[in-house]
């Protein structure tokens, strides 16, 4: 739900991308939307616990490799069909990934999508990128690129699945306590693969 006056924007656009993509693996499906007393609202898909708490709920904070080698491959078939769809999400991050119920249990879900971008018209033209972006997405998951304000496109919703799913698998990023957005860009211009992946 979101008031008409502030959220308007962010619900058309997740009602336009939901409605297209419903049906897509690893989209919910999309049910109705509409405005009743105010506010706007999506119904769609119910779905499962998202990853940050199935990470959060293990004694050691961690998931598999398995598991998190499953996860990938499907967030990245679910990066495609938006990528192809000539959207970027900008806010990928394990709150944003969710598991199925009943027989869906072991399928990924993309969500939350107020933050989505286009980036390819349906004609197939890119988008004329800007000089300067402004911010969007998580500190703690944003590409480097987006943390120096540039035009962020498909590969750096691919650095926020990369990092999601380092945490996922180390149980925290090295940058984790850090709320500097400065401090955070300088450690992941800098960091080490091998400090990075354990």
């Amino acid at each position: 739900l979101g008031p008409t006056d502030h959220e308007r924007g962010r619900i058309i656009l997740e009602q336009k991308v939901i409605s297209a993509l419903s049906g897509t693996p690893h989209f919910p499906q999309f049910v109705a939307c509409g405005v009743l007393d105010d506010y706007n609202y999506i119904i769609m898909e119910m779905l499962g616990r998202n990853l940050s708490d199935l990470r959060k709920r293990r004694p050691e904070r961690r998931l598999g490799v398995g598991t998190v080698t499953r996860v990938g491959q499907q967030c990245i078939v679910a990066l495609k069909s938006l990528h192809d769809f000539g959207f970027i999400h900008r806010d990928i991050k394990p709150s944003n990934l969710c598991i199925g119920r009943g027989k869906k249990k072991h399928t990924i879900y993309l969500v939350d999508f107020g933050m989505a971008r286009r980036f390819r018209y349906s004609d197939g033209r890119i988008r004329r990128q800007r000089r300067y972006a402004g911010f969007r997405g998580t500190i703690r998951y944003v590409s480097v690129a987006v943390h120096e304000r540039k035009e962020p496109g498909p590969v750096d919703d691919l650095w926020s699945l990369f990092y999601s799913i380092t945490e996922l698998t180390e149980g925290s990023l090295p940058w984790t306590d850090v709320t500097d957005a400065e401090e955070v860009a300088e450690i992941k211009n800098n960091i080490e693969f091998s400090k990075l992946v354990r």
